[in-house]
């Protein structure tokens, strides 16, 4: 029965986790190389944002971060997670300048918040790891 409870925790898992990929990636490619003149590869890259957005979204919802962490385990791990959020709202004028063909002023600015993204990712997923509550003390709490 957990098994069936885990199967859209993995599938999201994996989109976030692939589309994360693309787009953390591609700023680092971006960088060395020059732009990339398709208009599919600025749609797909705005695509993956948005299924970034999204899987990251319902992987909250599906994590229940109230109920693994202490209290003040969850006042740090949500703080990392809306920093993540703000950042992608940094990345969305780059994406909508590809969209409309509009120069962003530096390859520079994507890598970097990338970069950070990284980092805050790490950070979050170290003290989900380390902290979160066992499926037996979960249940204790449910009893």
């Amino acid at each position: 029965m957990m098994l069936i409870f885990s199967i859209p925790k993995y599938i999201f898992r994996m989109i976030h986790v692939f589309a994360g990929c693309f787009i953390l990636g591609n700023a680092f490619a971006d960088l060395i190389w020059d732009e990339r003149d398709e208009d599919s590869y600025a749609l797909i890259k705005f695509l993956c944002l948005i299924f970034l957005f999204i899987s990251g979204v319902v992987n909250l919802i599906l994590l229940k971060p109230s109920k693994i962490f202490d209290e003040n385990t969850n006042k740090l791990w949500v703080r990392l997670i809306y920093a993540k959020l703000v950042l992608w709202l940094f990345y969305l004028p780059y994406f909508f300048a590809c969209l409309i063909d509009f120069s962003y002023p530096s390859a520079i600015i994507e890598v970097i918040l990338a970069v950070i993204i990284i980092l805050i990712s790490s950070f979050a997923k170290t003290v989900r790891d380390g902290n979160a509550k066992t499926p037996e003390e979960i249940a204790k709490l449910r009893d």
